[in-house]
């Protein structure tokens, strides 16, 4: 256990909503710095240094007092997603360890620390090999943010993969219920920033959703905002439209297909 852990009074269950931690590991929910929630800005209160990949940099210098370290270089050292998430690790860890004495740590990410968010779940890891105490301070993900931005009804039920898992298992597809895909962006690269917008890249991935769905079936590409005064882009199709939306695909682009829309939701007899 880390002394820093033996030396505060904590609870033995980490879970519990008051609990204190070693490092926190924080999401800022999906559309700017005002998203964070109150036990967010609580725990970065308490931190003796915050890490964090993010466009808010001068906000968290003006709001904390911990030192505040902007994972921006280590993130743009390399276009390998590998090494950049492991790099990202490292540099956190190492500080968790120096701080040890001072206070917790904070890692702090885009939405929801753990979903999608690899550097998030190698910190837990760590931290749980090595006798740390880690807790994840949720937020709203991406799909929270898309059922209020999309205006399409999924909240009953719905199939939700990031978009390369899908693709290389053959996820199975039920056509009835809505369909979202994270991080097409991603698809056909293994590269942090690639500019090959070519409709080439995506084209499997379309292809299968082609061969799935009616043509006439909506459905909708989109990026939600990052800052405060961002409107969510999102641009409606049909699946059979679908390969004219490749260009426009973002790093960051999500897709949504809409299910069946001749489902009753709440008119179900047992």
């Amino acid at each position: 256990m880390s002394t820093h852990s033996a030396k505060r009074n904590l609870r033995d269950d980490v879970r519990v909503p008051d609990a204190k931690a070693d490092l926190y590991l924080v999401g800022l929910g999906i559309g700017g710095f005002d998203r964070r929630s109150v036990e967010a800005d609580e725990a970065l209160r308490d931190c003796a240094v915050i890490l964090h990949l993010t466009a808010f940099d001068d906000e968290l210098r003006d709001r904390y007092s911990g030192q505040v370290v902007d994972l921006a270089e280590a993130y743009q050292a390399s276009d390998d997603a590998i090494d950049v998430y492991a790099r990202m690790t490292e540099i956190a860890f190492s500080y968790l360890e120096r701080s040890a004495f001072l206070g917790p740590v904070a890692f702090v990410t885009y939405g929801h620390p753990l979903y999608l968010v690899d550097t998030g779940w190698q910190l837990r890891r760590y931290c749980s090999e090595r006798g740390y105490r880690v807790k994840a301070l949720i937020a709203p993900t991406f799909v929270d943010q898309a059922l209020s931005d999309l205006g399409a009804r999924f909240d009953v039920g719905y199939q939700c993969y990031e978009a390369r898992f899908f693709y290389r298992w053959r996820v199975a597809i039920d056509t009835r219920m809505p369909l979202m895909l994270a991080e097409v962006g991603d698809f056909g690269t293994t590269r942090l920033r690639d500019t090959d917008r070519s409709a080439s890249r995506v084209a499997p991935l379309l292809d299968r959703l082609q061969s799935a769905y009616p043509p006439e079936r909506r459905c909708a590409l989109f990026l939600l905002p990052w800052r405060r005064d961002m409107a969510p882009a999102v641009q409606w199709t049909v699946v059979r439209d679908l390969p004219a939306l490749a260009t426009s695909v973002h790093i960051a682009s999500s897709l949504f297909i809409a299910g069946d829309e001749n489902l009753e939701y709440f008119d179900i007899d047992d």
